[in-house]
């Protein structure tokens, strides 16, 4: 049997997993007890991302030895990645009871404590970590991911070259370096950077690089015809046409493909350059060269005064439809403040999400209608608000938020206001010029910069920031008396 399992070790050392898992299961079928059998089973399981699975044969060969410090430490990974941070806590904690020296466990237990948000201690684990290994890769980039959520791009910004010093081709630093200088606007040494994010695991960067045998557009060429095409979400081809103007000056002929749902407000407002819905197949003879859409700031934003240049609003709306729109929903002349509440955002939607009823008491106003622009399914919600305060959020039937972007456009330029947490709805506003509210949470996005209450990306915007992580209070505070001071009630 234990030349069995050594078999099954070394086949998964050698990341032949599948035949590992034979091996572990095997020895299992005849000795259901088997300790090491259990606990690497169990481990691979959470490598091949089955932690429900591996929780089973965790928390089973922790009945057979539960004084095992590294089956405790792997039981905490399962638990982690079933985000059940709390649970998975208390079994680093344990696990540091029977070996408080070893440096791997202090930094997966700064990673529950960051995941809780519980950022003292988290950094306080880092630090222990490396008190005891000091040239530990992983503690130093964990250490940076926190002082980035904490604002402290500085001192990431170390950390993560730090990392890079011990493992020059770990891609997580060099991103982390990147979004750093981003947030910093240190732009001319940001955006040569910014290839790195395609390298990420997937629930980070979701996009994937174009497949084509046209080559790259290469800095200072001059071609005939030009291909963009979009990477990240909604927000980011948003964000990023606002450079396609700049775009033309490098071809005689520029192609874009987008999100279907954008292509109308683009066709109406940037003259000579062709849409392709995304979704589309392209012939490669159309086009002599190729980029993201996310290299065009490398191109043109190497300087923060570098945006002055640009033309804004870019998108125009529906003018005829904007009227109609305005009428439908202000048939007695009140004012109208769109709102948004929710991000969907992967990674950060729950952190940029504001709750409705808090937002909607910080703008009850007798002069404004407040106007649903949050996309999705939210008539219960939007019920359950009015039911509970009697506050009515209106909804516009002949617009589809999430589907009709067009509509959604028209929609946000028939209101006075915008107010919005981080989302789709902020580029849309942002890119037609509206006057348009952001609140943010307090590790924002690197796009807004540090310390501004203004966008260089939009005009338009005012940034409100959160200066507690987690809470909103201040921050709908502070929109509650701008908000009055906007629509002012003569009493």
């Amino acid at each position: 049997m234990q030349a069995l399992l050594m078999q099954a070790l070394s086949l998964h050392q050698q990341g032949q997993l599948a035949l590992a898992q034979t091996g572990y299961e095997h020895i299992l079928a005849t000795q259901p007890a088997h300790f090491d059998a259990l606990h690497m089973l169990g481990v691979l399981l959470t490598q091949t991302q089955q932690p429900e699975r591996a929780l089973v044969f965790l928390e089973k060969a922790l009945r057979i030895q539960p004084q095992v410090a590294g089956a405790h430490e792997n039981l905490g990974l399962a638990l982690r990645q079933l985000n059940r941070f709390e649970e998975a806590l208390q079994s680093y904690d344990h696990a540091l009871r029977l070996d408080p020296q070893h440096a791997q466990t202090h930094v997966n237990r700064g990673v529950a404590l960051k995941s809780l948000k519980r950022y003292d201690e988290a950094l306080a684990s880092y630090q222990t970590a490396l008190s005891l290994q000091p040239n530990m890769a992983q503690a130093l980039y964990n250490r940076g991911l926190l002082y980035l959520d904490l604002n402290r791009p500085q001192q990431a910004l170390q950390d993560f070259e730090a990392t890079l010093q011990l493992q020059p081709h770990f891609h997580p630093a060099l991103w982390g370096k990147t979004l750093c200088l981003l947030q910093r606007g240190e732009f001319a040494q940001a955006w040569p950077l910014y290839a790195s994010r395609w390298q990420q695991d997937e629930k980070e960067f979701t996009s994937q690089v174009l497949r084509t045998d046209v080559p790259r557009w290469q800095q200072g060429q001059s071609v005939q015809r030009l291909l963009v095409w979009p990477e990240q979400g909604v927000g980011d081809e948003l964000m990023f046409a606002s450079l396609l103007v700049q775009a033309q000056k490098l071809c005689d002929e520029l192609w874009v493909q987008s999100d279907a749902r954008l292509i109308p407000l683009f066709e109406r407002s940037m003259q000579g350059i062709q849409f392709i819905p995304k979704h589309l197949p392209l012939s490669e003879s159309l086009y002599d060269a190729q980029m993201p859409m996310g290299d065009l700031p490398g191109v043109f934003c190497k300087h923060l005064e570098d945006f002055q240049a640009f033309t804004h609003p870019y998108v125009r709306p529906d003018v005829a439809r904007v009227r109609a729109l305005r009428d439908l929903l202000s048939p007695d002349g009140k004012l109208l403040c769109g709102i948004s509440w929710r991000s969907k955002n992967i990674k950060r939607g729950e952190d940029r999400s504001v709750p409705l009823d808090a937002l909607v008491q910080a703008l009850l106003n007798p002069r404004v209608r407040l106007v649903n622009l949050q996309y999705g399914d939210v008539d219960s919600e939007l019920s359950h608000l009015l039911q509970a305060t009697g506050a009515e959020v209106v909804q516009c039937p002949e617009v589809d938020n999430h589907n009709d972007l067009d509509g959604l456009a028209a929609l946000i330029c028939a209101c006075d206001l915008v107010v919005s947490a981080d989302n789709t709805t902020v580029h849309l506003a942002g890119a037609l010029g509206q006057p348009v509210w952001v609140l943010l949470p307090f590790s924002a996005d690197w796009r807004w910069l540090l310390e501004r209450s203004d966008s260089p990306w939009y005009p338009s915007a005012r940034l409100f920031r959160q200066t507690v992580v987690a809470d909103w209070g201040p921050v709908l505070d502070q929109l509650s008396q701008a908000f009055a001071q906007r629509f002012y009630v003569d009493n």
